[in-house]
């Protein structure tokens, strides 16, 4: 029998400790009940733009993978971030090939895992998926805040397609907000507007091109005045993580007959891959049975050919870099994989490679174009009028020189940058003129006005410019050199013609 203390005590303890478990009860509850709520808007958020920068990826792409599902197996898609938005034209790449092409490219902060996810999402047996991804895509492979709230515009399945520890990581980067924002919206019946962002500008083509002649090399003036990029090589660590999951989609692609190749992305002339990452690159795909495309030039773009930063060509430099593109994926794949490759489609792709690199990469401003020319004999630049101007670029940190080879004529030519005369060569008929004169002052576009003198007889058409180019030394930037790096990195001067 229990004394009364024992008793008393034994109560008191179940009456004290019921408010606590009462208390754990209700706080569970309420998790549990928060947790499904955040759940049920979580899903029904999803599916729906939001009004910030991100939406300008999720609204190109969603329209992109809608070009992309038209066509049917046996395409060349492209996948990589804005490099390859601005730098690649798929319209030429199905010209050259027979084969449907689509530039499914938008935004480099998507990720390399997200890309992974369209890769195996989009391929079809057949198909063939060009890379010509970013450097930071080679870092890591996290998943990525843009990667979420582009791929939460358009549904869940990127979501469900994570492992485990991944889904964790998007919820973190989710914002509450944007949930309730598409909850809202899905009530609501209605969509975001259009976010205003400068490259909504550039509407997209039945190939997802950027159209034809956009960017336009006249706007570089306002949005690009040589900014002050890094010189010099570009190395970077590959992670452990971005090997793993190469080595996975390699497998992928193979057990699914997807023709898997990555290429360098354009940039700008001045930061080419250096060697030793080049090396990891080969190594690491070879490894996960991923064909490497080596570019002609390394696809460097030069300065002159950029829209507004050290990955985005303009209009002239997106035709060079397709041209180096298809070079190399027509000289690796060829008819093994289906591409009808034929010479007089060659020919015709190589052009921007013929008129722009032999033609030393000025932009015509007026009176000035290129001369007809047969075979493989190099462009020559001929005046149309008595005064000619082209667009060359100063670039930032770089000894600049402008060098101008007139062919035998009779006469003189006047030459003056930014309107300043700084030189006036004499011509001969019976041989070349060769001149090289500094490009001094602040780096940016700067304008080179050619005019012939009052004592030439005949049409000012008949002088013409065997070579007529911008040439930099650049030495490496501090941050880009490697130790023991050599004090200079030479002449950053366009790749010769293609071999």
């Amino acid at each position: 029998m229990l004394s009364s203390s024992t008793f008393s005590s034994e109560a008191i303890g179940r009456i004290a400790a019921a408010p606590e478990r009462s208390f754990l009860k209700v706080f569970a509850a309420t998790l549990l009940t928060l947790a499904g709520l955040y759940g049920l808007a979580f899903l029904a958020g999803a599916g729906s733009h939001s009004y910030d920068d991100f939406s300008w990826t999720s609204r190109r792409l969603e329209a992109k993978l809608a070009l992309a599902e038209r066509q049917p197996p046996g395409r060349i898609l492209v996948l990589a971030g804005s490099n390859a938005f601005f730098n690649v034209r798929a319209k030429r790449i199905e010209a050259a090939t027979g084969r449907p092409a689509i530039n499914l490219a938008t935004h480099a902060d998507n990720g390399l895992r997200y890309l992974d996810y369209l890769v195996r999402s989009q391929a079809r047996p057949g198909d063939v998926m060009i890379l010509p991804i970013e450097l930071n895509h080679w870092r890591d492979a996290k998943v990525t805040e843009q990667s979420v709230y582009v791929s939460y515009s358009l549904g869940l399945d990127y979501f469900w397609s994570l492992p485990p520890a991944q889904k964790l990581d998007y919820l973190a980067l989710l914002d509450a907000g944007r949930i309730l924002a598409g909850d809202l919206r899905r009530l609501t019946g209605q969509e975001a507007p259009v976010f205003p962002i400068r490259y909504n500008r550039f509407a997209i083509d039945e190939h997802g091109d950027i159209a034809a002649n956009q960017p336009d090399p006249a706007i570089l003036a306002q949005a690009f005045k040589a900014k002050h990029f890094l010189r010099g090589p570009s190395n970077i660590q590959i992670g452990a993580d971005v090997r793993a999951l190469l080595r996975e989609l390699g497998a992928w692609a193979k057990a699914n007959r997807v023709t898997l190749a990555v290429a360098p992305p354009g940039i700008v002339e001045t930061r080419p891959i250096g060697a030793p990452t080049r090396q990891q690159m080969r190594a690491v795909l070879a490894e996960a049975g991923i064909t490497f495309l080596e570019l002609p030039g390394d696809g460097l773009i030069p300065q002159e050919m950029l829209y507004d930063t050290f990955y985005h060509a303009a209009a002239p430099g997106s035709e060079l870099y397709t041209a180096r593109l298809i070079e190399a994926l027509c000289a690796r794949f060829g008819s093994a994989a289906g591409l009808d490759c034929r010479p007089a489609k060659l020919e015709e792709a190589a052009r921007p490679i013929q008129t722009w690199q032999r033609a030393g990469y000025v932009l015509p401003k007026a009176n000035l174009a290129l001369a007809p020319t047969a075979g493989p004999a190099p462009a020559r630049w001929q005046m149309t009028g008595r005064q000619a101007s082209f667009t060359v670029v100063k670039m930032s940190g770089c000894a600049n020189r402008l060098v101008l080879a007139a062919g035998p004529s009779s006469g003189s030519v006047a030459v003056s940058i930014d309107g300043r005369s700084v030189a006036e060569l004499a011509l001969s008929p019976t041989a070349p003129r060769r001149a090289v004169l500094p490009l001094g002052g602040s780096a940016g576009l700067t304008t080179v006005t050619l005019a012939r003198g009052p004592d030439r007889a005949g049409p000012a058409s008949a002088l013409a410019f065997a070579r007529l180019t911008r040439e930099s030394d650049c030495p490496p930037s501090p941050a880009a050199a490697p130790p023991g790096a050599a004090a200079a990195l030479g002449r950053a001067q366009q790749p010769g013609p293609p071999a």
